[in-house]
Order: structure tokens, then sequence, then C-alpha cells
């Protein structure tokens, strides 16, 4: 019995790892199309998911506005989730309007950080980051420009 669980659970994760993603390629190389870029400038919030990131969520807000986009067409939201650390009031003492600073109270969780942070979001996009990721200075243009097909719905990012 143990072999044959062994064997049900190795299948199980050969097909997650290996056959899925190659169905889904072969599939996307037949049925797939390219998707038609083209000078898009959305709207854009940025959320910034933080929990005790008072070492760099300064960094981190000025990654994000020094970021190649134009800079009317852009805000930024930081959601606490219940910080017990100073990265909230390193977020109000930043003193810029573009930055807005949610709190949650309860570690509620990453998840219910954007739910809240997407009721208040003004973008017609919403771009999702971590306090910790550093965003390329011109990943918001090549992000923006798939909007330019009507049939792109959600656009994700490399994590390299």
């Amino acid at each position: 019995m143990a072999l044959i669980l062994f064997w049900v659970f190795t299948g199980i994760l050969a097909y997650v790892y290996v056959c899925y993603p190659l169905v889904v390629r072969v599939c996307a190389s037949l049925a797939g199309r390219e998707v038609r870029r083209g000078h898009v400038r959305p709207t854009i919030t940025v959320v910034i998911s933080a929990y005790n990131e008072e070492k760099g969520i300064l960094a981190k807000i000025d990654n994000v506005l020094a970021l190649d986009y134009p800079q009317d067409l852009l805000d930024v939201i930081v959601v606490s989730d219940a910080c017990c650390d100073s990265t909230d009031d390193l977020v109000k003492a930043c003193g810029l309007p573009r930055v807005r600073l949610l709190r949650l109270e309860g570690r509620l969780g990453k998840t219910a950080c954007q739910k809240l942070a997407v009721t208040q979001a003004g973008g017609e996009v919403v771009v999702f980051t971590d306090a910790t990721t550093i965003v390329e200075r011109h990943a918001l243009v090549e992000l923006a420009e798939n909007f330019a097909d009507p049939e792109v719905g959600c656009v994700a990012g490399s994590l390299v």
C-alpha cells in the first residue's frame, strides 16, 4: 500500500510541476496570440503591503516615486497590517500627498491589506508590490503598454 501511495503522490507532483506547465505552453502556442502593445498611460495606484518594515519602507516609497512614469498619473497606498514598529509614522512623516497610509488592525494578512487598498485606489490600474521588492525604473511603462490590447485585463511581472 505504501508503494502505491508513493507512486500516486509522485505522479501528482510530476503532473503539477512538469506535465501541467507543458500542457499550458503547448495550448498557448497553438491558440495564443501576441499581445498588442501600445503607448498607453493609465493612472496607476501602487499598493505596498507592509508589516513592520521600518528599515526599508522609505526606500521602497522612493523606489516607486523614482519610476519612469508620469508622476501626475501615479499614487501610492501603503497598507499597514497592524505594524507595531515605526512603519506607520515614517509613511505619515514623508509628507507626500501622493502617498497615503491605510492601517488594518489585528494582523489580518496580506490579502486583507490588498482588498482594503483596492477599495481606496483611484488608479485605473492597481499594481501590487511588497515593501522589500525593488521595482525596475521602466516596469510601469512596460506594464501599462499591455493595456493597449482591449483583451488584456491583468499583467504580471517577473521576480528576478
